[in-house]
């Protein structure tokens, strides 16, 4: 659409051309299509791109992919993360989604879909064909019968359009029913000659079918499976899929661990630059259909709970400790700590009046004081030392 201020612009312009004569009217009138087309061509290549947005919904998934004004969400964190998640979709434009997909039924992946759903108008959504019986998925299926959406069974092989990309189901061939994790819907999205793939929490079981049946696997992006846990990102999956980019959706200080060091060095070994949504805050790559980039400049970041948006690679050492030994229970519910990463030196803007340390894109950042701002690279530990203490709205780490 032809921005409606240039509209305004031009149709004003063209009323004083009406009154004009001779050289002058056919120059200015050459001139306002000239600028016209120029308008249409910017919006048109604006609007020719693949978006990605990993959204930082603490030790949870959720992803919106955006293509040609068409909307797909992929799983929508914990329940307490639903308004963060709807939120963040406001801010991006949302207001359909052409797709939903509920990789499986782990609360910190469908918890807040309840919300969305009953938030945005669905057209589809795509979800393993299970038994579950807790509160968090029996509601989310309550609220898609009564919104009426239509329910698809993920197969293997179904390619679906958003946009000009196209994703592909790639998992699960089979359903266990002793492992929900190895239930996660599966997928590869292409986007001119780029390539993103994502797995839900699939654990080593069904990476090895998604090998073994012999799809195209290689991608530009991978979306760590389950949080970087040692149960996926197996050798053999890396190796076929071969990412130069990893983005790793995991919580500051959780329980588990996540991301597990053991995985972090398989990434590094196979060659990809890690991101991750504890150290970054939420991540945007976008797709021109030839070369990624991140960040597209436009996300309101007061919707990241995190402040989100900054796209640092983080090293293979960045890794928080597990000092507590605490598990899931089922796969469900997280825990946090207050631990911070000690050996890894991030970029951190500083206020130097009120010796708070903060993400470079806080919404704090913006309101503060030219003279009392400070950017920093180094680590964390060091800055504790000297009298700082982390922003409680961005919770840099």
């Amino acid at each position: 659409e032809v921005n409606l201020f240039t509209s305004f612009c031009i149709y004003i312009i063209f009323k004083g051309v009406e009154k004009m004569k001779g050289f002058m009217k056919s120059f200015l009138v050459a001139f306002l299509i000239c600028l016209l087309s120029m308008t249409v061509f910017a919006d048109t290549a604006s609007s020719n791109k693949l978006i990605v947005n990993y959204i930082d919904v603490g030790q949870g998934d959720s992803e919106l992919i955006e293509c040609n004004g068409q909307f797909m969400l992929v799983d929508a964190g914990e329940r307490d993360k639903g308004t963060v998640v709807v939120n963040y979709l406001k801010s991006r434009g949302v207001e359909k989604l052409d797709y939903v997909i509920a990789t499986h039924p782990h609360s910190d992946h469908i918890g807040g879909m309840s919300e969305v759903l009953n938030t945005f108008p669905v057209s589809n959504i795509i979800m393993p064909k299970v038994n579950n019986t807790t509160a968090t998925y029996t509601n989310m299926l309550k609220v898609i019968q009564q919104k009426g959406i239509k329910a698809i069974e993920p197969k293997i092989g179904d390619s679906y359009k958003l946009g000009n990309s196209t994703f592909t189901i790639i998992g699960p061939k089979k359903y266990d029913t002793k492992n929900m994790n190895n239930d996660s819907v599966a997928f590869r999205l292409v986007y001119g000659n780029n390539s993103f793939i994502f797995c839900g929490d699939a654990e080593t079981e069904e990476e090895n079918d998604i090998v073994a049946s012999g799809q195209t696997l290689k991608s530009d992006v991978y979306k760590v499976s389950h949080h970087g846990s040692t149960t996926s990102s197996s050798s053999a999956f890396l190796n076929k899929v071969q990412p130069k980019y990893a983005v790793i959706e995991v919580g500051a200080g959780n329980s588990y661990g996540h991301p597990k060091q053991k995985t972090l060095e398989a990434l590094s070994k196979i060659g990809a630059t890690v991101y991750r949504t504890d150290l970054n805050g939420s991540i945007i790559i976008t797709s021109d259909g030839k070369t990624l980039s991140f960040g597209d400049g436009s996300v309101d970041n007061s919707a990241d709970a995190n402040g989100g948006g900054d796209a640092t690679p983080c090293t293979s050492q960045s890794v928080l400790k597990n000092t507590t030994g605490a598990g899931s229970v089922n796969g469900f519910g997280t825990a946090t700590s207050t631990s911070v990463p000690q050996s890894v030196s991030i970029t951190y803007v500083l206020n130097t009046n009120t010796h708070k340390i903060h993400k470079p894109n806080c919404r704090s950042v913006s309101q503060m004081k030219e003279k009392n701002k400070k950017t920093y690279v180094g680590k964390m530990a060091d800055l504790i030392s000297q009298g700082y203490s982390p922003c409680k709205i961005c919770n840099p780490a």
